[in-house]
């Protein structure tokens, strides 16, 4: 998996979201709607789910959602 582009909207006067991200894999598939949220101990990622909670799009291991959380948490915070 390659991440090849990262788009950050970021937002103000929203609580704890803080950017809605739109992530690009392989230059083919686009993941919308991914958040960068704020809580009181870190700054964090998390994945669209649909309505009923369930995930939309998650990664399967431990190591996958590192790389995308910190590859979208560098992009955050040079915006």
């Amino acid at each position: 998996m390659n991440i090849t582009d990262i788009r950050i909207r970021k937002k103000t006067n929203h609580g704890d979201l803080k950017a809605v991200v739109c992530l690009i894999i392989d230059g083919d598939y686009a993941m919308n709607d991914i958040h960068v949220i704020q809580n009181e101990e870190r700054l964090y990622v998390q994945f669209p789910k649909w309505a009923n909670g369930k995930s939309i799009f998650a990664p399967l291991n431990h190591q996958a959602r590192q790389k995308i959380e910190d590859s979208i948490l560098k992009v955050y915070r040079t915006v």
